[in-house]
């Protein structure tokens, strides 16, 4: 709830206005924009606390990191609001099942792929 919040509370309306609506604009936004490590710092830092606190190990799944991405996007903050009527609390409510379903899911896979590789390597199965 606090990113989708603050996203609109910083962009507001006006996100909108500033996305180009052409590839040259956009060509020139993207030679300016500073590279930044994929994935943004924030949402890889979220990504990564709540895999860890779901129970996953080891690496955050890339599909994981692509969910909190997605999710915690200013494009997806401000499409809700604007196509849906959605507050940032609602966004946030909303993006925060999405997400925990997403990341229970893949802690559950990860957990029956080392089942069954344990399972294997005892000699059963």
């Amino acid at each position: 709830m606090t990113v989708h919040t603050r996203t609109a509370r910083i962009f507001g309306r006006a996100f909108w206005d500033i996305t180009p609506r052409t590839a040259r604009p956009l060509t020139r936004l993207r030679n300016w924009r500073p590279p930044a490590p994929v994935p943004a710092a924030g949402s890889g830092y979220l990504a990564a606390l709540t895999w860890q606190t779901a129970g996953g190990t080891g690496e955050v799944p890339p599909a994981v990191m692509l969910a909190f991405a997605l999710n915690l996007s200013a494009f997806t903050t401000q499409a809700l609001m604007i196509d849906f009527d959605k507050t940032p609390a609602e966004v946030g409510v909303l993006t925060a099942d999405i997400l925990k379903a997403f990341v229970l899911r893949a802690v559950e896979a990860q957990r029956t792929v080392e089942d069954r590789d344990s399972a294997d390597a005892d000699g059963v199965g």
